[in-house]
């Protein structure tokens, strides 16, 4: 079976080859493109990590639906593809405007990504992941959450560059102002104390 295990090239993988390969591929395994390099992405999650995908896409769906938004929340199932830059990821949740394909299997012009930070894959969600979401037009911010602490990194595509901004306290508010939505860390962090212990 052609899998990256198997396939040694000295170039990089094209949308096209990756989506071919994935075909292929066992059923219980999952894979990444990241600028034309493959990444086996970690199953399963922690209790936490589940906990706060579910509490900020819960969140942002009320808070969607309360303005009567045409934006839409997606969980992991669903990638975020890039042809020009040779990408294919499934974020723990992205967010997409505009009329909806229910047949749709992958989209390519979200608004909003958002990462859970875990030890295997913090490093790579920071750096890797960060400067491919970067380069995709229409995404205009990439929150970053830690799961072990209380700790959210919004950053939000400006004139000339990204800005950051990182919030700490239960009472803290982030604005996602494109989609005019507030979250706080209380929401985001929701019953996961009970799992990782005081922060």
């Amino acid at each position: 079976m052609d899998t990256p295990q198997r396939r040694r090239r000295p170039d990089r993988w094209s949308l096209h080859e990756f989506q071919e390969m994935e075909l292929n591929a066992p059923p219980n395994e999952k894979w990444e493109l990241i600028d034309g390099i493959i990444h086996k992405m970690m199953t399963g999650g922690s209790l936490a990590h589940n906990e706060i995908v579910v509490n900020l896409a819960v969140v942002l769906r009320s808070e969607l639906q309360a303005r009567s938004s045409t934006c839409r929340v997606y969980t992991t199932n669903v990638p975020v593809v890039s042809e020009a830059i040779d990408m294919s990821v499934c974020p723990d949740i992205a967010v997409r405007c505009g009329p909806r394909v229910l047949d749709q299997k992958e989209m390519t012009d979200p608004v909003l990504l958002v990462e859970v930070l875990s030890r295997s894959t913090g490093e790579k969600d920071r750096y890797d992941k960060a400067e491919a979401y970067f380069r995709v037009p229409t995404v205009q911010h990439y929150l970053l959450v830690a799961q072990d602490r209380m700790d959210l990194t919004v950053l939000t595509r400006g004139e000339a560059d990204w800005m950051r901004t990182r919030f700490h306290a239960p009472e803290d508010v982030a604005e996602i102002a494109t989609l005019g939505v507030s979250l706080t860390l209380a929401e985001i962090y929701e019953n996961v104390k009970e799992i990782v212990g005081p922060y």
